[in-house]
């Protein structure tokens, strides 16, 4: 995201909490090159996402999705419990 159009005064929020899950998962180190060959040395070649790194833009599309998500659910909720009765629920004043 760029303030003002420029990337100077840009203001970047680092998920601290999301790293430090990732670090207490065992990816301690982001991005260093010995940990990541002693890994794929160690488990026969197989390739890993181990040093991806959590980031400002995961953590905003973190937040829209859930966002978007919760939104989503309490318009369905309310149009559930507001609605008038139907073929699934004919008495649905029994209920409430």
């Amino acid at each position: 995201m760029l303030a003002f159009g420029t990337p100077e005064k840009q203001i970047l929020i680092e998920p601290i909490f999301a790293q430090w899950i990732q670090s207490a998962h065992g990816k301690t180190s982001y991005g260093s090159i010995y940990f990541y060959l002693q890994r794929v040395a160690r488990h026969s070649m197989r390739v890993e996402a181990y040093g991806c790194r959590v980031g400002p833009g995961d953590f905003l599309v973190h937040h829209a999705i859930a966002l978007g998500l919760h939104t989503t659910t309490l318009i369905l909720v309310k149009g559930a419990l507001d609605a008038r009765g139907s073929k699934l629920m004919q008495i649905k004043g029994f209920w409430l």
